[in-house]
């Protein structure tokens, strides 16, 4: 038995070949017959296929993520969603017009630059130039993501760029990551 993935079992030819997916440095083809065959293979379990295709995920996002695209979307879709789902409910709850910048779910800096996998957010920036934002973000392919709630004074004439509150929240703590948001946009909506 497998400790890891809720102590489900994974055959040895499963666990060979989620190695050979995860070392071996094939080419976008190469993976693609790997998703066919794991598709279509009849003798391994669900959850055995489940296991293939996330990892297979991962390997094409790092290596080929063009590939990776055409076959699962786009990286930030996940965020994308979520973060959009959000923005509706505290567009009803709170006045948004008087924000300086776009009420509308944005790709981070750290994903445009390479740095972050994933970075997407959503933000208010008021007259003062003070922003509060929720971001959804993922360092690599291969870690887990996470949200992160940022208070700070942006850069203008009169100020430097000043990080009020920054924390960071599992995915999980979603509830609580957005129940900060709201504190911050209280704090700072006029």
């Amino acid at each position: 038995m497998n400790s890891n993935n809720n102590s489900k079992e994974i055959s040895d030819i499963v666990k060979r070949v989620l190695n050979n997916i995860k070392e071996k440095d094939y080419i976008d083809r190469e993976l693609l017959n790997y998703y066919n065959n794991i598709i279509s293979n009849k003798t391994i379990t669900e959850y055995e296929k489940e296991v293939l295709i996330d990892q297979l995920e991962k390997t094409l996002r790092a290596k080929h993520p063009k590939r990776a695209k055409k076959m699962f979307g786009s990286k930030d879709a996940a965020a994308r969603e979520k973060l959009k789902g959000i923005l509706s409910e505290l567009t009803e709850e709170y006045d948004w017009s008087n924000n300086k910048v776009g009420s509308h779910v944005k790709v981070g800096g750290d994903q445009i630059n390479g740095t972050s996998h994933v970075c997407a957010y959503i933000s208010y920036k008021n007259m003062d130039a003070v922003s509060s934002e929720l971001a959804y973000k993922q360092s690599t392919a291969d870690s887990e993501p996470f949200l992160e709630v940022l208070l700070r004074q942006v850069r203008s004439k009169e100020k430097e760029t000043e990080i009020i509150e920054k924390k960071s929240y599992s995915v999980e703590a979603l509830d609580e990551a957005c129940a900060h948001f709201k504190k911050n946009l209280s704090t700072i909506i006029s």
